[in-house]
């Protein structure tokens, strides 16, 4: 009998975890601010993918929430990238895990519970951040080629580490093909074309 072990509320809960569209996703940027990205082993490839997810976000009326640490001693988010998405909903932290009660409540609002993380550092913030987001119920996709370590062995084992308490492990040209879905969308072959293609 098999393939008739599940029932359709199964398959809906795994098409809202692992299934990204524009209705159930919110774009995390985590802690990028001027003053870590120049620091960060592969900047240029980031800030690349990084102005990529946030074009999409425009495209598509996907909410964006950045967070920022210390920014007092570290820095606003980048302007190069903040440029992009204006309207993002910003949230100063001190903790190194940018999930809260103040994230949690906005999460909330929005009524999604999938989200698309991005960011820096990769084993530091950004771990810490997905893995209280996972413990506390959310579905989390991290872009491997949008988060950033100042060492290459810190972010290769924060991914691996990341992998193995059921994070979807992804990139920049899968998450936006997923949520365009078809070649047949009218912004695919200009915005999507465009941006795989930077």
């Amino acid at each position: 009998m098999c393939g008739h072990g599940h029932g359709k509320g199964h398959v809906e809960k795994m098409k809202e975890r692992y299934y990204l569209n524009r209705d159930n996703t919110i774009l995390l940027g985590i802690d990028i601010q001027e003053k870590l990205i120049k620091a960060m082993f592969n900047s240029d490839i980031f800030m690349k993918n990084s102005k990529a997810l946030l074009n999409l976000t425009n495209i598509y009326n996907i909410p964006v929430i950045l967070t920022e640490q210390n920014p007092k001693a570290l820095g606003s988010t980048s302007e190069e990238l903040l440029s992009i998405v204006p309207n993002a909903t910003v949230l100063e932290k001190m903790n190194f895990s940018g999930f809260g009660p103040e994230l949690d409540e906005v999460l909330k609002k929005q009524g999604r519970n999938n989200l698309i993380v991005f960011g820096m550092e990769t084993h530091v913030c950004v771990y810490q951040t997905v893995r209280d987001l996972i413990v506390n119920g959310y579905n989390v996709t991290i872009v491997s080629d949008a988060v950033a370590s100042r060492f290459e062995f810190n972010y290769k084992n924060a991914l691996d580490m990341m992998s193995k308490i059921h994070t979807v492990i992804s990139n920049t040209e899968t998450v936006l093909f997923d949520i365009v879905h078809t070649s047949s969308d009218e912004h695919f072959k200009e915005e999507i074309g465009r941006a795989v293609q930077q």
